[in-house]
């Protein structure tokens, strides 16, 4: 008779434990979900992350490419390209660049104002004129040839300021802004119901922890491994982007979520430890129970 009972008892122990370990890769998964939904959040869309992807170096990348093209469209003119010195700067730039992000970001249609490079630059294109001894009072051909130009180099400085496929990810992100908090809320709850699951599984609490223990351990896993092998080959590196700004607009981003990817998965391990200490400490709560009965 007790014979027959131990053999029921190991198959449905058996049971419990495959079960278990099923629903512990499902909240591995879902923990796993929710910090890369955190992360896309921190990392790409939204306007904080944005603009904190665009240092210095981003900007003096932007200068250089705004004078640069200004100079090609420059030479042909016969028009001094010293006009161009000192006409942008990178504060400037940031700030209309900075503008043009959070407007985009929330919907507004921005058009940055450049009044006061256009009328340094106009200033400059005259006083070349006018050192040239050529006339450039209202009406004359140098006037109408001055302001022509002034106006192709400001669609080259408002062009360069708009960082491409900015207007797609405002798309995307003014629908992720939407299904965010509900999709959070969604799996954390779905988290919720799995740990639920595995604990009415087991008669202790310190078993059921076990599998929470892995489920963080596992999800950890996957949030640090990926990434670290993604920083490693540094393959992003290779992109063939243009212009040079955008590059390293692409090349921020991507380390910006790759690095809070691995602060999720080092979260993840944390929790994935303490959890374990608890399971450990009330283990030995129920051993010493048993002891004293």
């Amino acid at each position: 008779m007790s014979h027959h009972m131990n053999m029921n008892v190991k198959p449905k122990s058996r049971a419990r434990k495959v079960v278990s370990y099923v629903f512990s890769f499902f909240l591995a998964l879902d923990t796993m979900a929710i910090a890369l939904l955190v992360v896309l959040n921190m990392g790409l869309f939204s306007e904080r992350s944005l603009i904190s992807a665009l240092d210095e170096t981003y900007y003096t990348y932007v200068k250089d490419y705004i004078e640069t093209q200004a100079e090609y469209y420059t030479l042909p003119t016969g028009i001094k390209a010293s006009v161009l010195d000192e006409v942008f700067t990178l504060e400037d730039i940031q700030i209309n660049t900075n503008r043009i992000i959070t407007n985009s970001i929330n919907g507004n249609s921005f058009t940055p104002d450049v009044s006061k490079e256009r009328e340094k630059l106009l200033a400059n294109v005259k006083a070349s004129f006018a050192t040239d001894g050529v006339e450039t009072a209202e009406g004359t051909e140098a006037d109408a040839v001055a302001d022509s130009y002034v106006d192709e180099i400001m669609k080259i400085y408002t062009d360069a300021l708009k960082i491409p496929g900015l207007d797609a990810i405002s798309n995307v992100q003014n629908g992720f802004s939407k299904a965010f908090p509900v999709a959070l809320i969604a799996l954390i709850l779905l988290a919720v119901a799995f740990v639920l699951i595995i604990v009415r599984l087991h008669h202790y609490l310190h078993r059921s922890l076990r599998y929470v223990a892995y489920a963080c351990g596992g999800a950890s896993l996957m949030l640090l491994v990926v990434p670290a092998i993604i920083q490693v080959s540094g393959f992003y590196y290779g992109l063939h982007l243009e212009p040079q700004y955008f590059y390293y607009f692409v090349v921020s981003i991507i380390e910006r979520i790759l690095r809070l990817t691995l602060i999720a998965g080092a979260v993840m391990a944390a929790a994935s430890v303490v959890v374990a200490m608890i399971c450990g400490a009330l283990r030995q709560g129920v051993s010493s129970g048993h002891r004293r009965s």
